[in-house]
């Protein structure tokens, strides 16, 4: 299940999400299940996250990084 804290940080601001990302390199993302549809996410660093179950309908994923993330039914 979706951490909310860090849900709200990414849908906040995905600049202020990269320099959270920045800082905390060990913490687990997790942002499974969460609606995200249409939000803005250009440049995000997604990288490693959970995002299974996400709704990503209409999200703006460009320039993000998506590397070894988890997808799975989102």
């Amino acid at each position: 299940m979706a951490d909310d804290e860090q849900v709200a940080r990414l849908l906040d601001s995905a600049n202020d999400w990269n320099a959270w990302r920045a800082e905390n390199p060990t913490k687990v993302v997790d942002i499974s299940r969460a609606n995200l549809s249409e939000a803005h996410l250009s440049g995000a660093d997604l990288r490693r996250a959970d995002l299974s179950g996400a709704d990503l309908i209409a999200a703006d994923l460009s320039g993000a990084d998506l590397s070894r993330a988890v997808l799975l039914g989102a």
